[in-house]
């Protein structure tokens, strides 16, 4: 049988422990937003890992990622303007 993955175990309904918590239902919003990215299921996967090790939301990383890219990206724009090269 093929080992199931965190997401898999992630996705299934609530076991008889009750309904989700408040914190798990933002966990699952959260998750639909990386899964309405179309991810691949190891990136998703990735987020999620490191989401649960962090204590933080799936979402807020990949937003944190981005926002780091452009960061990046302006900083490269505005030294080749400034270096009065081409690029």
């Amino acid at each position: 049988m093929p080992r199931r993955t965190t997401l898999h175990h992630h996705m299934e309904e609530p076991g008889p422990a009750g309904p989700r918590t408040a914190r798990g239902k933002k966990f699952d919003a959260s998750l639909d937003i990386l899964c309405s990215l179309e991810l691949s299921a190891q990136a998703v996967e990735f987020f999620l890992r490191t989401a649960y090790e962090r204590r933080r939301l799936p979402h807020e990383l990949i937003r944190e990622l981005i926002e780091e890219h452009v960061k990046r990206v302006e900083a490269m724009v505005t030294a080749s303007w400034n270096s009065g090269h081409p690029v």
